[in-house]
């Protein structure tokens, strides 16, 4: 699909180029939904909300914690990537039905 720019101006589009359509093409234009924009009001709500949120922090014990579950799973990923990847292949060659 190809797009054109244009300008509304007075009720009407002015295109930023000519179109080499024929006269009579009739084309269906969507309209964007203006009543779905935040009012200047809504947005200095969202925004002192935002203002008024603890930031999440952890102890020390907890990244620790986090980080050694990150460390774990990832292991295990690379660990069981190689049969995953030769299961999906004969999958796919319909050597073995999928689960």
């Amino acid at each position: 699909m190809t797009t054109i720019r244009a300008t509304v101006r007075g009720g009407r589009l002015e295109l930023e180029r000519p179109i080499d359509l024929p006269d009579g093409t009739k084309l269906d234009i969507p309209i964007p939904e203006t009543d779905d924009l935040a009012s200047p009001e809504e947005i200095a709500r969202g925004l002192a909300a935002m203002a008024r949120m603890i930031p999440f922090d952890m102890s020390e014990e907890e990244r620790e914690a986090w980080e050694a579950e990150r460390r774990e799973r990832k292991e295990w990923e690379k660990a069981k990537f190689f049969d995953r990847a030769e299961s999906m292949r004969r999958m796919i060659d319909g050597e073995i039905p999928p689960r």
